[in-house]
This record gives C-alpha cells, sequence and structure tokens, in this order.
C-alpha cells in the first residue's frame, strides 16, 4: 500500500509530537470547512451516508446506518479502551493520531447536532491520554471545539478501569457514570441517547471525506471496503501496528510490516486472524488467506479486531487457549456465574483433557447465558480449540 493511500500516517512514523498545530493544521481541515457551509448538519450527513462503513472494533456494525439514526442532542463515545490480548492498535492510534480522533468525534457530533463527545482510552495507556489532552487543548486554543467556540462542541478525555468488561458499550456507558463497568439494557449517558463505536472508525472520517468515494470504493473487497489498522504480534521478528486495505495477503503482511516470522514459515503452528476471537488457521489455510472478511470466513475463521496473533509449533495452542480464558475469567465483571465462574470451570475441564462432549456442555451453557458479549467470546474460543480442525494442531 502507498503511503499517499494511507490514512494514518504516523503510527508509522511514530512522530512524538503529532499534537503540534503544525501537524494537525491538516488532520481539521474536513472540520473547518463544514463548520463554514450552511445547513452543514444535513451536508455533512449526506456526505457520509455514501460510505457505508463498518464499525472496525472487535463486533462489526453497519457504522452509517447507525449514524443516520442518531438522535440530536446525544453522547458521542469513542471507544479506544478495547484491551483485549493482542489487540493494542487503539493506544497505538490515540497516541499518535489523536487529533484525527478528536477531529471525528467532533464531526459526528456536527453531523448529528450534538454538542458532547468522549474518548475513552485504555486505564494503562497514559502516552495516549497525554496525547489526547494536549491535542484538545491546542483545539480550544484554536477556536475549534469547547464551551466558546462556534461549534459549541466539547470533548472529554476519560481513562477506562482497564477491565475488559469496558469492550462492551452499556458496560462503558456505567462506568462513565461513575459505576461498576457491568453490562446494561440501559444504553444511555446522563439520561442521554449515547452512540458508542470504536475509536478507528471515528478518526478515519476525515481520511474518507478528504479522499473521496472512488478512492474509498477502490480499496479492499466487499464487503469489506477501504483500509484498515492491524495490529501483528506473537512469533514475529517485529510486532508492529500499520495500516493497509482489506483483501491484502496475510503472508505478505507479516513479511512486509512485521519482519516476517521469528524462524521460518514451516515451523509456524498457526496464526489467529482476528486475535483470540477467531479461529486459527493452520498452514494448509494461512497460505492463502486474504485479509477480508469474506475469505476468511470460507477458511473458517473471521477478521473480529484485525489483531493477527502468529504461534509456532514449539508453543502449545491448549497452553495458549488456557491463559487466554484465564485473562477472561480474570476481568468477568462476575455479574452472571456462567461467564465468571463456568469459563474456569472450562478451562480446567480442557487443561485436564475431560471428555470433549462434557466441554461443549458447559461451553454452550457459557454462551447462552452470558450478558454481554465478554461470555460469548471465551465460549467461541473454547469452542474453537475444540473444533476438530484445530484439534491436531
Amino acid at each position: 500500500m502507498q503511503k499517499s493511500d494511507r490514512i494514518f500516517s504516523n503510527i508509522v512514523d511514530k512522530n512524538t509530537i503529532a499534537y503540534l498545530w503544525s501537524f494537525a493544521k491538516e488532520d481539521w481541515a474536513p472540520f473547518i470547512e463544514a463548520c463554514t457551509i450552511p445547513d452543514a448538519e444535513a451536508k455533512l450527513k449526506d456526505a457520509l451516508s455514501k460510505f457505508p462503513i463498518l464499525d472496525k472494533g472487535i463486533k462489526p456494525s453497519h457504522f452509517t446506518n447507525d449514524l443516520m439514526a442518531v438522535l440530536p442532542k446525544s453522547f458521542i463515545v469513542a471507544n479506544a479502551a478495547e484491551s483485549f490480548p493482542g489487540h493494542w492498535k487503539d493506544n497505538i492510534l490515540t497516541e499518535y493520531e489523536p487529533h484525527k480522533v478528536l477531529m471525528g468525534v467532533a464531526l459526528v457530533c456536527l453531523a448529528t447536532r450534538s454538542h458532547h463527545g468522549c474518548v475513552v482510552v485504555h486505564g494503562n495507556a497514559k502516552k495516549s491520554y497525554e496525547s489526547l489532552r494536549k491535542a484538545r487543548k491546542l483545539a480550544y486554543e484554536k477556536g475549534l471545539i469547547g464551551p466558546q467556540s462556534s461549534s459549541a462542541i466539547t470533548i472529554s478525555i476519560r481513562r477506562s478501569s482497564g477491565l475488559l468488561s469496558c469492550a462492551e458499550d452499556t458496560a462503558l456507558l456505567a462506568h462513565l457514570e461513575g459505576k461498576r463497568p457491568l453490562p446494561e439494557n440501559n444504553r444511555k449517558l446522563f439520561r442521554k441517547t449515547a452512540f458508542v463505536r470504536n475509536v478507528e472508525t471515528f478518526a478515519s472520517l476525515g481520511g474518507l471525506l478528504k479522499k473521496g468515494y472512488k478512492w474509498w470504493k477502490d480499496k479492499g473487497v466487499e464487503p469489506c471496503v477501504g483500509t484498515k489498522i492491524f495490529s501483528i504480534s506473537g512469533r514475529v521478528s517485529n510486532p508492529t501496528v500499520f495500516e493497509e486495505e482489506y483483501g491484502a495477503g496475510m503472508i505478505a503482511c507479516i513479511e512486509n510490516y512485521a519482519g516476517g516470522v521469528q524462524n521460518s514459515w514451516s515451523d509456524v503452528l498457526c496464526i489467529f486472524p482476528g486475535g483470540i476471537f477467531s479461529q486459527p488457521l493452520s498452514a494448509q489455510f494461512f497460505q492463502k488467506a486474504f485479509l477480508d472478511e469474506g475469505c476468511l470466513k470460507k477458511l473458517g475463521s473471521s477478521l473480529a479486531g484485525g489483531s493477527l496473533i502468529v504461534l509456532e509449533k514449539k508453543d502449545s495452542l491448549s497452553d495458549f487457549v488456557h491463559k487466554s480464558l484465564m485473562a477472561y475469567q480474570q476481568e468477568s465483571c462476575g455479574m452472571c456465574p456462567s461467564c465468571h465462574g463456568g469459563i474456569s470451570y472450562v478451562r480446567d475441564q480442557i487443561n485436564d483433557d475431560a471428555p470433549e462432549k462434557e466441554i461443549r456442555k458447559n461451553i454452550d451453557f457459557i454462551e447462552n447465558n452470558a450478558l454481554c458479549s465478554h461470555g460469548v467470546f471465551a465460549a467461541q474460543l473454547a469452542r474453537s480449540f475444540l473444533h476438530k480442525k484445530w484439534r491436531g494442531l
């Protein structure tokens, strides 16, 4: 992918002074232009409606369709607190592209006639938090946003508790209200409707408007169109975060961006294309895999958050699943026993090599009784390990 086609060039350059105005002036150009147009809200909404964007978080949803239904005076929340193992792209994005994040939130606020936005980063992402605060201070000084600006849009920067449950929308909203991050049926924040999506989706809006619909349509493969930020970790020479268009070759991306695998490709056991939310691909599958949902679905996996994890034959897949389930259990909010106690029980059964029929029964119980996606993801991870295709890995 050419540098001119990238929306987020600084996640590669990693310039640590990205919050300065010399870097931010171009990032804020779409918002500045939108503010000068009469009837900006309707025209901006019409411009965004041309892009049927999928949310770029762990749970893909139709961002554009949902945006059209957002009520005025809602809270716009960008979630950068999705902190599952191997999923660390949001920390890099908020640290090195803070103005694109803030501008994207401000654009959605303008399009929906809302005046309050919020960016939530992981509790341990101190550099991301400070970078966003410096960028917001500069935007306030330039009069782009803030209570005294013409747009009257205010954006708060918050740090989550660090729990995995904060990746769930309603749990995150409860946390922002000062409650325990527990999943709820209520999708409101301080009695106002809230619109929560992944931070990358917001940050990409300015680039899409500048580059245009034709550029966007030519990138990627249906139904995944455009570009996305991916991360690579595990047994690679250089774990990294990069931007690439959907449909790029998986092996080519690992070679070009991560410097290849640590030893040789013959030593690779499997690759998780979507982190611990997806089923691993063995050598006969990942050699022909592309980074788009359609291709991976045919191979029995999924893209999810785009967090590639490479394991070698010296690694134990059962140990990997065991440790991942332990992370799920430790980060469980404890609200539903099927999640908190059930994950622990399934983990012990896998570790003790219990009969597969008994393990499947407990996995089904967790998946059917979990109150949020946290338990569902844990159940899917355990089921992927039991799948006959991966049992022999």
